[in-house]
């Protein structure tokens, strides 16, 4: 597992330091006189100068992904009796990033935590924008498996930032899971605001954070934002997964507008609400949906921001098969992006602090994301 993760570094500096002459030429064929050429590579230097300490540092954290759990190691201690830790929020954060994760999905876990998921990571540390703070926690279900389950507890207890709920972790119960992203904060964390989210998904926190310090200063009415889902239909098939009987959701045909789960993001102003909304509030298994039922309940309409999943339906527009297929200053703007495996988290942070901390690689670059969104609609 070392290993593999040092060669994955060496080639992500290999892949950077090709992207640095790849934009260095379309700079230099962009500019009108060599004035403006030696101009630009002296911004780039002073850029690079300032950053290269911390490239270094931020490479060598690749070597701490040895410690996903080994399943033969764990095992050959004693028998360990099942205790989750208890998550610590003596402060409550200014942002809590609630993670929805299934208790096998160790790696996801694990290499969130160590690219954006941890504030006090020293690749976020330095060349910080903000002040502000934010807390990442994963919520999981539980489950069946004595194997997966012992190993969740051992991962608590290491990284104290694991909540479980009292379901099974399943698709029928993702409602609860939901649920739990209500409960937990109002009575453990009330954060100032609260972004739910998927392990699938990479947060920008430095972009997030700007536009809620912005928000927080400027506006007074409650939050409900992120990726619009507009005219959804509701399955009424019983073979279909996302099955949802009349007699739970009558008389409609297609869902009301509500903001896509793999990112969300609310005033934690509105956690009493939402609880008593649930109470009242017929609930299903489609969670998104369900949880844009409880903020119509408590007279919250969705707003959509273009930041969240620019590229979610990209797929039906173009012939990229992969969202690295992407330009590189594509990353920059996105506030989340959706669809990455564990080692894709480490590599797409990786991209975006170098994107960010050499803001002069993407000059007249760093909108593409939006011309994409739009297109992708």
């Amino acid at each position: 597992m070392i290993v593999y993760y040092r060669k994955l570094a060496k080639k992500l500096l290999v892949i950077f330091l090709l992207a640095f002459l790849v934009f260095y030429l379309r700079k230099c064929s962009n500019h009108a006189s060599p004035l403006d050429n030696v101009q630009y590579l002296k911004k780039v230097n002073e850029d690079w100068t300032s950053t290269i300490a911390l490239l270094k540092n931020y490479s060598s954290r690749f070597t701490l992904m040895h410690k996903s759990f080994n399943t033969r190691d764990s095992f050959g201690t004693a028998k360990q009796k099942a205790s989750i830790e208890k998550v610590e929020c003596n402060q409550p954060p200014f942002l809590l990033i609630l993670v929805h994760s299934k208790p096998n999905n160790f790696l996801r876990r694990e290499a969130i935590r160590n690219s954006w998921g941890k504030q006090d990571n020293r690749v976020n540390i330095l060349g910080s924008l903000h002040k502000r703070s934010y807390k990442t926690v994963f919520l999981l279900g539980q489950t069946k498996g004595k194997s997966t389950r012992r190993l969740v507890d051992i991962e608590s207890r290491e990284s104290r930032d694991i909540v479980v709920g009292g379901f099974v972790d399943s698709y029928a119960n993702l409602y609860k899971k939901m649920l739990l992203t209500i409960r937990w904060p109002l009575h453990q964390c009330n954060a100032k605001y609260i972004l739910k989210t998927d392990d699938d998904c990479y947060v920008n926190t430095d972009i997030c954070l700007s536009f809620l310090i912005e928000y927080n200063s400027k506006e007074s009415m409650p939050l409900y934002t992120g990726r619009e889902a507009s005219n959804s239909p509701i399955e009424r098939d019983p073979k279909s997964k996302h099955y949802l009987p009349y007699d739970i959701y009558p008389s409609r045909t297609l869902y009301p507008p509500y903001i896509a789960g793999e990112g969300y993001l609310f005033s934690g102003s509105l956690l009493k609400k939402l609880d008593r909304a649930s109470k009242t509030t017929p609930l299903f298994a489609i969670e998104d949906a369900c949880f844009g039922s409880l903020m119509r309940k408590a007279g919250v309409k969705p707003k959509d921001d273009l930041r969240f999943m620019p590229f979610l339906y990209c797929y039906l527009f173009d012939d990229r098969e992969s969202v690295f297929d992407r330009p590189l200053c594509d990353f920059v703007g996105p506030i989340v992006i959706h669809g990455l495996r564990h080692y894709e988290q480490i590599t797409m942070h990786f991209q975006i602090r170098l994107m960010t901390l050499i803001p002069s690689l993407c000059r007249g670059n760093d909108n593409g994301w939006l011309v994409t969104r739009k297109k992708c609609s």
